[in-house]
This record gives C-alpha cells, structure tokens and sequence, in this order.
C-alpha cells in the first residue's frame, strides 16, 4: 500500500475539526496525524508530526492563518497549506491575501446542512493533489515553443485564460506583468465560488495596470480590460452587431465545472478563429482540454504554463501531452508572449525604436 498523504488540521472550532478529521480518515490514502485549535499550536505540531499538507482556518484566536502562513514561510517550511475559508467578505478578501503569500489553494468551509458534501467534493481532492505533487514521476521536457517559426499571424484579438487550483495567484501574477496599454481584452475562467469572484475581480483592478471586473452578461469587450466569469455561470465570447460582446450562460456544468474553460474557449474557436488566444494556467482535472484542442483545430495558439511553476500541472498538463501547446512556459513569460502575440508586428517596431 502506498503511504498515506499525511494531514493536520488547523481550526478553532471543535465541531469542525472533529468533522473534517473524520472525512479524511475515511479515506485509505489519507489521514490526520494531528489537530490544532490555532496557529501557534500548530507550528508546534508541524515539527514533531512532519505532516505534507495542512488545512489552515482562516480567522482563529492567538494566530490566525494570516499570520501562520507568514511564519510557517519565516522559518522554511513549504509543505503546501490549504485555507479553509467561510463565505464572509472579510475571511475572502483574506484568503486571496494568503494565496498571494504562499498558500496553495482554499476550499470553502462546510456548512451546517451539508458538511461532509463539501469535503468530499472540494477538500479531498485538492488533498490529494497537493501533497502528492512534490512526489509524482517526472514529466517529459517538452518544446519551450513548438510553433512553426516560419507560420505567420496577425496580432491575436482577445485573450481567453483558464485556471482552478493555484489559480488566483497565476493569474495575479500574469496579469500583473502585462502594460497598462495591453491592446486586446482578456476573458477569465477560474473555479471559484460565487462569492468569490466579485472580490478576486477587485483585488485584480488594486494590484495590475488593468481594469478588471465581473463579467456581466452583454459587456462591451475593450482592450485592456479583463472580465472574470461570475462564480456558477459559463462566460462565452459572443459577436453582437455593436462587436464582441460577453455572453453568460447557465447551461450544464462541463467536466463538473460551471463556469469550464472548455466552453470558454469553444466559443472562442467558434467566434475568433485564429484571432484568438488561449492560456492554460495551473490547475486540477483537464476543464480545458476539448477547448484547447478546439482553438488548435482553427489554428489559434495555446500558450500552457509549466510544470515547475504550476501548483498543480493538471490542466495544463494534459494540454501539452496531447501535443496542443503552442509553448510551454513559466507564469511571467507568458505574459511577455501574451503581450507580443496581441500587438500589430507596426506597434511593436514603433516601441522598439522608443
């Protein structure tokens, strides 16, 4: 038998703690090696347990998650940590802070109609996928660029990205890295909870050049301006006679996803053509394969984040196995190549000779 993914628990309330500790011990390839009340006690833990993941509660008495995560980076642990977060403005707004310094992913906390659906649907899953990353076999170095250098194209017309786990920061940090004149806009999936992604949208427009908001059905796409799909709805590219618009939809979810990148980028194929432009950032599961294959088959480009600098290298993972990855690259140059592929080859010779 394989070991056993080793967890703690790290949560003020007894009743949760006790209920999430359950869920993971039913499981044969997981359990908790020990559970803490806050912070402070669970630094304590961390060295005589030597747990690979811990699930940090986000609002706790002596040391909270904030203030955990900090320290746990202070003294040079890096086991993944995921946020257990409930859905209050505050607890959100500080769990986007705490991916930014370093956490893996968060899961929302289960509520009292329905706890253990929650666990068993989001937390167990991203268990297994982070304490086991550090661990998985080698993959295969592929092709930083697999474009043909002779192909030639014109400037890509709007931007489609797709993440889930990691993805918040990926995100933060691609967009971050593009110019504040960034000359197309750029359409987001990332699995996120409704309450989330109107908060995600706002830390977004404080912490890049660009305007960022949720998308609400029928906006105008403008250059520059990045439009998160609403937490539980499909975001699409739609053409309107007053241009490209963006459309909502509520259909089924697709690979257990509402919004998925799949639909996403299909209506982007559909619409765009080799205009547009497909980003492939960290994240579990394959939401974005039959898309990216669908933006292959019109010829639109696929760029695909890296293994190493993925949190988890699913999604994009089997985008590039299946050959469909224009390149392969860390976070920061795909956005360099996200902000050359949407210039005019005329805007980039004038910024040249400045």
């Amino acid at each position: 038998m394989a070991r056993q993914i080793r967890v703690l628990v790290v949560d003020d309330s007894v009743v949760i703690r006790r209920v999430v500790a359950n869920s993971i011990d039913s499981y044969d390839d997981m359990k908790v090696v020990g559970t803490a009340p806050d912070g402070r006690a669970a630094i304590a833990l961390i060295g005589k347990l030597d747990p690979d993941i811990v699930v940090l509660d986000v609002e706790m008495p002596v040391m909270n998650g904030l203030d955990t995560l900090r320290e746990l980076r202070r003294i040079g642990r890096t086991l993944p940590v995921l946020m257990f977060s409930a859905l209050t403005r505050p607890q959100m707004q500080t769990t986007l802070e705490a991916l930014a310094l370093g956490a893996s992913d968060f899961v929302t906390k289960p509520t009292a109609r329905s706890p253990t659906n929650t666990i068993d649907r989001e937390l167990i899953p991203r268990l297994r996928a982070l304490a086991t990353r550090g661990t998985r076999r080698a993959t295969p170095v592929l092709p930083r660029e697999t474009e043909r250098p002779t192909e030639a194209r014109g400037p890509a017309s709007v931007v489609v990205i797709g993440a889930s786990t990691g993805g918040p920061e990926a995100i933060t940090r691609l967009l971050t890295a593009v110019p504040a004149d960034f000359s197309a806009p750029i359409m987001v999936v990332v699995h996120m909870p409704a309450e989330f992604t109107p908060i995600f949208a706002e830390r977004l427009r404080q912490t890049t050049a660009l305007d960022s908001k949720e998308a609400a059905n029928g906006d105008k796409l403008l250059a520059g301006c990045v439009y998160i799909a609403p937490g539980n709805r499909h975001l699409e590219v739609h053409r309107a006679p007053a241009g490209l618009v963006a459309r909502l939809d509520d259909g089924p979810p697709e690979n257990s996803c509402r919004p998925s990148v799949d639909v996403l980028f299909r209506s982007a194929a559909k619409v765009l053509g080799a205009d547009a432009l497909g980003v492939v950032l960290t994240g579990m599961g394959r939401d974005g394969l039959a898309g990216a294959r669908a933006l292959h088959r019109v010829g639109a480009p696929v760029l695909v984040q890296d293994e190493a600098s993925s949190v988890v290298w699913g999604m994009p993972g089997f985008v590039a196995r299946q050959g469909l990855a224009t390149s392969v690259r860390p976070v920061l140059e795909i956005a360099t190549e996200m902000t050359r592929r949407t210039r005019s080859p005329r805007l980039v010779a004038m910024g040249a000779e400045k």
